[in-house]
């Protein structure tokens, strides 16, 4: 873990480096082509957020538009909703447990 990395999960100042740069344009990739799926394409979409969080429990929908920074440090649990046109700040990990439905427009 580079010194910037870890300065960045301990909310301290940080210059983007290789990997962290490298984390964001996955991010970034990751959540655009989550965003450019249609109503009947839920299993790419399951796949897409595997792909994007950090873990997901069991059971989860996330509606589009949703955007982050990283994704990888967004980590839900069982039962997860969150509705339409979320952001997700995950500069540091958010923890998100089971049985929670999040509204439309929140920001983390």
């Amino acid at each position: 873990m580079s010194k910037q990395y870890q300065n960045l999960l301990a909310g301290k100042l940080y210059k983007t480096d290789e990997k962290i740069q490298s984390m964001k344009e996955k991010g970034r990739y990751l959540s655009r082509l989550f965003n450019e799926t249609t109503e009947k394409e839920n299993t790419k979409r399951k796949k897409l957020i595997k792909q994007l969080f950090g873990s997901t429990g069991e059971n989860y929908t996330v509606k589009p538009p949703f955007y982050c920074s990283h994704g990888l440090h967004i980590y839900v649990g069982d039962n997860f909703f969150c509705n339409f046109n979320c952001i997700f700040l995950d500069l540091n990990k958010i923890h998100i447990g089971n049985n929670v439905a999040i509204g439309p427009r929140v920001s983390i």
